[in-house]
């Protein structure tokens, strides 16, 4: 933000909470244009309302989407290193990302603070593959993005996620349950 390299006018970030967040930092976070909506917030609000801040905020700015594993409550997302309890389930987040990213301009995605050391049931590894794959998924049905590729990438761009899936998993996509 300090470089300029975003705008702050189409910024969101959902699901802040803990004891590890002051009052006054989401207060500067504020301060400095973003828009906050707190974990609490978000429960009040429900999934469709906060999908439709989502969209009504990002607009049609390209977007980078940084997903904080620890978003997601610690019992269905053990293996962080900040684990916090209170947060929406697996199935919360995905729907929040389904409804609230569909159709964006997306520039870029990541996810970060999954710690497999800390995950010995490979729940949090499951549900972070499953995130990505949603965000690729966005990508390659998203008309306005796939116009700028070459028309067969975002399918290349699947198939190469599948079987990195399958090396992690030992089991096809196909599988899992949506």
């Amino acid at each position: 933000m300090e470089e300029g390299l975003f705008l702050t006018e189409h910024s969101i970030q959902i699901g802040k909470r803990g004891s590890t967040y002051s009052k006054d930092e989401i207060d500067k976070a504020r301060e400095l244009g973003f828009e906050i909506v707190t974990a609490e917030e978000m429960f009040k609000l429900g999934i469709d309302k906060v999908a439709q801040m989502i969209q009504e905020r990002v607009g049609y700015v390209k977007v980078f989407v940084t997903f904080d594993i620890d978003f997601i409550d610690s019992a269905y997302a053990p293996g962080t290193g900040t684990p916090e309890v209170g947060g929406p389930t697996s199935r919360e987040a995905l729907e929040l990302i389904r409804k609230g990213l569909k159709g964006l301009n997306f520039a870029g995605f990541d996810l970060v603070e999954v710690y497999p050391q800390y995950d010995p049931g490979f729940i949090t590894a499951l549900l972070a593959v499953n995130i990505v794959f949603e965000f690729i998924s966005l990508i390659a049905s998203n008309k306005k993005n796939t116009l700028t590729l070459q028309s067969s990438r975002p399918l290349k761009v699947l198939a190469l996620w599948e079987k990195i899936y399958k090396q992690i998993f030992k089991m096809p996509i196909g599988l899992r349950s949506s």
